[in-house]
C-alpha cells in the first residue's frame, strides 16, 4: 500500500503499462493519480483520506495510488490536461476512466469511484 510520488511523466506511463490486463489473462490494476499542490487548501484537506485509502487492505491487491506535485511537475499536469486541483484521474488498461476535481467532490466520492472501477 501507500502512495508513490511521481516526478517524471514517463514514470506514470511505465506504471500504467506494467499494470494493464494482458492477453494471457493477467489482471491489471486501477491506477489512481492525485494531482496536488502544497499551497492548495482543499488538496491538504483531502490528503489524509487519500493516504488512508492507499493503506487500506481492501485496495492493496487491485489499486495503485500515485501522486503528482503540480508545482514541481507542471508538465505532467499539462500532459493529462489537468487544470484544477486536487484532481484525481482513474486509469484502467491505459485509458482514463473518469476524473474528479475539487476537495469536496473528492471527499464525497473518492472511495466510491475506486470501488466502482477497481478490478473485481
Amino acid at each position: 500500500g501507500g502512495i508513490q510520488e511521481i516526478v517524471m511523466s514517463e514514470d506514470i506511463q511505465t506504471i500504467i503499462d506494467d499494470h494493464t490486463d494482458t492477453p494471457e489473462g493477467g489482471k491489471g490494476k486501477l491506477v489512481v493519480v492525485e494531482f496536488t499542490s502544497k499551497d492548495c487548501v482543499p488538496c491538504q484537506s483531502v490528503a489524509p483520506l487519500y493516504t488512508e485509502l492507499s493503506e487500506s487492505d481492501e485496495f492493496e491487491e487491485s489499486v495503485l495510488f500515485l501522486k503528482v506535485d503540480v508545482d514541481a511537475n507542471p508538465e505532467i499536469a499539462m500532459e493529462y490536461q489537468v487544470t484544477g486541483w486536487p484532481a484525481f484521474l482513474f486509469i484502467k488498461n491505459g485509458d482514463v476512466q473518469t476524473e474528479i476535481v475539487g476537495g469536496k467532490l473528492a471527499h464525497a466520492t473518492l472511495y466510491d469511484w475506486i470501488r466502482l472501477l477497481m478490478p473485481k
